[in-house]
């Protein structure tokens, strides 16, 4: 500030000319120049202030004149007695007013604050010129509005954007620009804007030169003029329309995860062709938001396509367009050939293919793009799904992937749909072909009959009562079987032969029937453990049997072939042909074992050779004959030696197909095998018990476990395994007797003993197996569950574990799907401290939805996240507002990641998210501090330097540039601090510094000398201190140049006034000392006791003020006195000047250490001086003794004084504070004075206590400099 130019203008008539002198001694360059109007017009002022100095005021009108072109600082300096309004003028720069008198620091003051306020206000002007420079070339469109909205300003951005020149623009209303939808709510909320201030991510629409609409977003901010009325607007953009592309583009990428999710519960969950189809059309255009989608099945001979399903907007399409894929070059370029290559046909415009017919139907449709999904059965394609968009260019890389799933998801439903049907179609065969051989059996015209050995009926149809004259099969089963034997030895028998050979074939014998009629029949019989199961064929009255035979033969389903002593076939009947394929003239004379399947043709020659030796003889046998095309026809066979009947001659072979028969027993078969194996190879222990509790079966699994073979378990009583712990053996015995009572039982766990000794955990599952509804076993399978008991001991126990951890942790974790409200599944307990709602609240959205707690302005944000880190499969990060049940703003910080199952489908979202509104809160005051302290960093006032271990100044303020001559780049990072230090005082800094680098106790304030770049030294006064945390230390740094050189001459002045004090004190003691005397050599002339009482008491009373003037002029302060030594002479004099033996009357002085300004003293001395001696006077009367104390305490900020005698009392009937008594009287006026308060108490003796406050000094003589 040294080097301010001062232009001074001095008035013709004012007489005060020492300014000039003022601001020369403050070190100003000072110019002046008389007030010659004329002349100052003409005068080129470049000056850094202007300084008038006016006798008078009557020359408004030249001053303004001149002023109001002039952009330079002024103070006016006027006489105090002249009347002088600064405003009358209306000047624009800065200006103040000093009045006379005034003092050269307050003239400095003025100077140095106009001139920096000057300076400051030019650099913002300049950094405004330059941020408007800056806004004209940045890259974001930016415009300015005026207060009714119209344009100011615009920048080349914002013409870029829009496509107009700055002349098409500028002036006019912004709404001119918008679309009318935007117009309409930008004039309703204009006015709620500016009365707001700013607004932040506003969007509209703006129409570009030429037509064309773009999406903007606005952020906007008030400016406001110096009445703080609103000046101006200003608007950033920024362009939107690719950002909604883009949101557009994921929107429709969820729709086709939707539509694809959709599509697979629909495959998991439907299981007919027609219906798939229909919901798959549905489901593209429902979530997929699709026009129109429809799916054909492919003929391929014919190579037409038959639509079967469609959904959406088809309104007669189908039948318009060619549909067969052979006959349309397009359909071939577009299905069969990419189709084939395992591509997608994907149709981008269908404007484009101009020459087409169906391109119009499309078109009107609203279908601008195709795409062809193949549907493949075993890589065979069977048909097509086509979808149709309302967008050209619809179908990218990236929808073509997601589509081309859901193409193999529904091939792969539609094989299991196909497989599923053939599944279903065998089983109703299978059921069908049982129905038709129960069918067969009960219409059956042969009795078909089941017994044991014992004879006992077991099954009979209807043709064995009909043939013994029993009135129905129950009736039957009541008797017998040997009841039909008319001779009871053939039953003997026909039991020896089964039991040699298993079976009998076509045994003659007479039976009897129930009305006693013998009745011939032919009987057929196989035994299988205890059960017989055979036929019984009617042949009574053979001679009309014979006659019938032939008649029945050529329409029997059986095989009838004559065979002769050597073994050839002499006749075969015409069932042969109808059922072999083999003609009567071909087989006569061929061997019948030709035709014999070779694994059978041994026993077929040996029964036949039997059969030849014996007459009558008839065997049973089975066995496969070859049929003309090559398959072999199981069939069972009866032998009989008819060589002794004429026409015959030889054994007759009549041979039942049972081709059926034999499949299902191979079936049968089959099943009992399989059922064996899986009852062998189940891992549960599974046994099998009788009624009677003993084992009847057990499988491998439970031979491990026992420890016990089949062989030695099978027949063991169930209860003698001692497998079961004592304490459960009621329970399954309750557990038996229910499922007798109730029929089932529902499984329950209990516990079973290994052969170690170990306890298992088995859940069981106890049945109960019936024939012809008659219970015959009890079915056990107990499944080992052990593993699986610790393992939900383990889970309770890490489920606990969990929980315990969630309920501690400082937030949320959760689980929740990925829809538009995050529909939680899962919320720990910290929901409720962090949202005010408890977790069961947003459970399946119950009472709220998270997305209703995220902050409006942020759920867009916080779903493109989300949206973002799945697709990529990554974990996401992110912090957002959210809003609590009580309307309060959290900042919440949340990190999740989407859960995928094995086929990388997302199943669900699980995170945790926590309240960071704190940190939020203090990082923005980080960042506001760090603007704060920068702020005071470069405007403290004073020069500040930080400083490096190494010396280095690495950041300086541009007063401590200024105060050294340099630039800041000329020293930051360049110059160490020891160039700047005089070397007289270099060593000693090092030290200082060396000290603080070491933690060592070292000033931290200190003058020093500095060096500037014009080597012009200066006197500093640098205060300095460790920067918390780092190496670095800050500096600042005080010019106290003048300050040294004012300190000298205050100094001096000082010096000169103490001594003049001390003269004043001394001479004002002197001059009481002689008033004191005068009144002492008043007495001696003054017989009256009273007058000389009155005499001493003001001598007294001179004496106590004299004392103290005595105390300051031998005091280093001439502000305050020692007042506890000053107390203690007090008391000493008064008792000394009143001739009191200290024996008879002793003083006891308490009294704090204590100083009072001159102010405060005086009052007091005379105050002690009256009631001290008030109490030395009237308290002890005719020589009494007593004590009178002294005390003086502080109290916070008062003072408390007590003065109290142990004497006869105070005079009840006198009011201290209305009395005649002087002494009284100026007690209480002085007690006033101090702004005291005084009571007095007469309990025990007579007792003062004042209570005051230290007197400021108050101007008693008004004085004018």
């Amino acid at each position: 500030m040294s080097h301010i130019k001062i232009l001074i203008i001095e008035d013709k008539v004012s007489e005060n000319t020492d300014t000039v002198n003022i601001l020369n001694s403050l070190g100003f360059e000072v110019s002046t120049l008389t007030s010659n109007f004329e002349e100052l017009c003409a005068q080129d002022i470049n000056h850094d202030l202007v300084v008038v100095e006016l006798a008078s005021t009557k020359n408004y009108d030249e001053l303004k004149l001149i002023f109001n072109e002039l952009n330079t600082p002024v103070i006016f300096i006027t006489e105090s007695s002249e009347e002088f309004e600064i405003d009358q003028l209306n000047l624009k720069q800065l200006h103040d007013q000093l009045e006379r008198p005034f003092t050269p620091t307050e003239l400095k003051y003025s100077v140095e604050f106009l001139v920096y306020k000057h300076e400051t206000e030019k650099k913002l002007t300049d950094v405004a010129n330059n941020t408007h420079l800056l806004f004209k070339n940045s890259p974001i469109p930016y415009h300015s509005l005026d207060p009714e909205g119209n344009i100011l300003d615009v920048n080349t951005a914002f013409l870029n954007v829009l496509g107009y020149s700055k002349e098409e623009v500028t002036g006019k209303n912004i709404t001119e620009f918008m679309t009318s939808n935007t117009v309409e709510h930008f004039e309703k909320n204009f006015t709620e804007f500016q009365c707001a201030g700013e607004i932040h991510k506003a969007e509209v629409q703006l129409k570009r030169n030429g037509g064309s609409h773009i999406i903007v977003s606005y952020d906007a901010k008030i400016g406001y003029d110096e009445s703080n009325s609103v000046k101006q607007t200003h608007c950033f953009l920024q362009d939107m329309t690719e950002v909604r592309m883009y949101e557009e583009k994921i929107k429709e990428i969820n729709h086709l995860h939707s539509t694809i999710s959709q599509i697979n519960q629909s495959i998991l969950r439907i299981k007919d062709k027609d219906k798939l189809f229909q919901t798959v059309c549905d489901v593209f255009i429902e979530y997929g938001n699709f026009e129109m989608a429809w799916v054909g099945l492919l003929d391929y001979e014919t190579g037409d396509i038959k639509p079967v399903a469609y959904a959406g907007n088809e309104s007669g399409y189908l039948k318009k367009i060619p549909l067969n894929l052979y006959k349309d070059p397009i359909l071939q370029e577009l299905w069969l050939k990419k189709f084939k290559n395992g591509s997608l046909g994907v149709m981008g415009n269908v404007d484009s293919f101009k020459n087409r017919e169906w391109r119009e139907e499309a078109i009107n449709r609203g279908y601008y793009s195709l795409i062809s999904l193949p549907l493949k059965v075993e890589g065979k394609i069977i048909g097509v799904i086509n979808i149709y968009s309302s967008k050209p260019n619809y179908y990218l890389e990236e929808e073509i992937d997601l589509i081309s799933k859901i193409g193999l998801d529904i091939s792969f439903a539609i094989k299991v749909i196909d497989t599923e049907n053939e599944r279903r179609l065998a089983e109703i065969a299978l059921k069908d072909s049982e129905k038709q051989y129960r069918d067969l059996v009960d219409n059956s015209l042969i009795g078909i009959y089941k017994t044991n050995v014992k004879g006992e009926i077991l099954f009979a149809n209807q043709s064995v009562a009909n043939l013994f004259n029993y009135d129905s099969v129950e009736e039957l089963k009541n008797h017998n079987i040997i009841d039909v034997y008319k001779n009871k030895d053939d039953r003997r028998e026909f039991l020896e032969v089964l039991n040699k050979k298993g079976r009998i074939s076509r045994c003659e014998r007479e039976n009897i029937r129930k009305d006693g009629q013998t009745v011939h029949v032919l009987s057929s019989a196989s035994l299988d453990g205890d059960v017989i199961s055979g036929m019984f064929m009617d042949i009574t009255d053979r001679k009309q049997v014979e006659d019938r035979f032939h008649s029945i033969i050529n329409n029997s389903a059986d095989l009838f072939i004559i065979v002769n002593s050597e073994r050839r076939i002499t006749f075969s009947y015409p069932t042969s042909e109808r059922i072999l394929g083999y003609s009567n003239e071909f087989l006569t004379g061929k061997d019948p074992s030709d035709f014999i399947h070779h694994e059978d043709v041994g026993i077929f020659k040996e029964h036949l050779e039997e059969v030849s030796k014996t007459r009558n003889k008839v065997l049973f046998s089975e066995y496969r004959i070859r049929k003309s095309n090559g398959e072999y026809l199981p069939v069972e066979s009866v032998s009989q030696n008819m060589k002794n009947v004429d026409g015959i001659n030889g054994i007759v072979l009549t041979a039942h197909p049972i081709q059926e028969r034999k499949e299902m027993e191979e079936t049968l078969q089959k099943s009992e095998e399989r059922y064996k194996t899986l009852f062998q190879l189940d891992p549960d222990y599974t046994l099998v018990l009788g009624l009677d509790g003993k084992i009847l079966d057990v499988n491998s699994a439970t031979e491990q476990f026992s420890g016990i073979s089949k062989e030695k378990l099978v027949g063991k009583r169930f209860n003698d395994l001692n497998i079961c712990p004592t304490q459960d053996e009621s329970m399954h015995m309750a557990k038996f007797s229910k499922l007798l009572e109730d029929g089932k039982l529902a499984p329950y766990e209990s516990r079973v003993i290994d052969l170690e000794g170990e306890i298992h955990w088995v859940k069981t599952v106890l049945t109960i197996i019936k024939r012809n509804n008659v219970p015959i076993y009890y079915l056990i399978i107990a499944t080992d569950i052990t593993e699986l008991k610790k393992k939900e001991e383990a889970l309770k126990e890490n489920q606990r574990v969990f929980e315990t951890l969630i309920s501690n942790l400082p937030g949320v974790a959760y689980r929740c799907k990925n829809d538009s409200r995050w529909t939680m599944e899962f919320v720990s307990g910290g929901c409720y401290s962090l949202t005010g709602y408890h977790a069961e609240d947003l459970i399946e959205n119950k009472e709220v939805s998270y997305n209703e707690i995220i902050h409006p302005d942020d759920r867009e944000r916080v779903w493109d996240t989300i949206q973002k880190a799945l697709d990529k499969n990554e974990q996401f990060k992110m912090i957002y507002r959210i809003c609590t049940k009580d309307r309060s703003t959290k900042y919440v910080w949340e990190q999740g990641m989407g859960i995928f199952s094995d086929k990388n489908e997302l199943m669900w979202l699980e995170g945790f998210i926590t309240d960071v509104t704190r940190r939020i809160i203090d990082e923005e005051k980080i960042k506001e501090s760090e603007i704060y302290y920068r702020t005071m960093f470069e405007n403290t006032g004073t020069a500040t330097v930080i400083i490096e271990k190494d010396k280095t100044i690495s950041e300086l303020n541009t007063e401590a540039a200024n105060l050294s001559g340099y630039a800041k780049d000329e020293i930051e990072n360049k110059k160490k601090w020891t160039d700047f230090v005089a070397k007289t005082d270099l060593n000693r800094l090092k030290n200082y510094f060396e000290m603080r680098m070491k933690s060592e106790s070292a000033p931290k304030k200190y003058e020093t000398k500095l060096i500037n770049k014009a080597g012009n030294v200066k006197d500093i006064f640098v205060t300095i201190a460790r920067i918390p945390g780092t190496e670095k230390e800050l500096a600042s740094i005080l010019d106290i140049t003048e300050l040294k050189n004012a300190e000298k001459d205050l100094q001096a002045s000082l010096k000169e006034k103490d001594i003049l004090l001390k003269e004043i004190h001394h001479r004002v003691k002197n001059n009481m000392q002689i008033v004191s005397s005068l009144l002492s050599l008043q007495t001696q002339y003054v017989d009256e006791d009273e007058t000389q009482n009155v005499l001493r008491e003001s001598q007294g009373r001179v004496k106590t003020m004299a004392m103290i003037h005595e105390k300051l002029y031998s005091s280093n302060d001439f502000t305050q006195i020692r007042f506890d030594e000053y107390i203690v002479k007090l008391v000493s004099d008064i008792f000394y000047s009143c001739n009191i033996n200290k024996d008879r009357i002793k003083p006891v002085v308490h009294v704090d250490e204590v100083n009072l300004n001159i102010e405060t003293a005086i009052p007091c001395g005379l105050i002690i001086n009256e009631l001290i001696s008030n109490s030395l006077k009237y308290a002890f009367p005719n020589g009494a003794t007593g004590t009178i104390c002294l005390c003086l305490k502080k109290s916070r900020e008062n003072y408390v004084l007590t003065i109290s005698d142990s004497g006869v009392g105070f005079p009840e009937s006198l009011d201290f504070r209305n009395t005649d008594s002087l002494g009284l009287q100026l007690v209480n006026n002085l007690v006033d004075q101090i702004d005291g308060k005084i009571e007095l108490n007469t309990d025990q003796g007579t007792k003062f206590s004042i209570e005051f406050k230290e007197q400021d000094y108050k101007e008693r003589i008004a004085f004018r400099g």
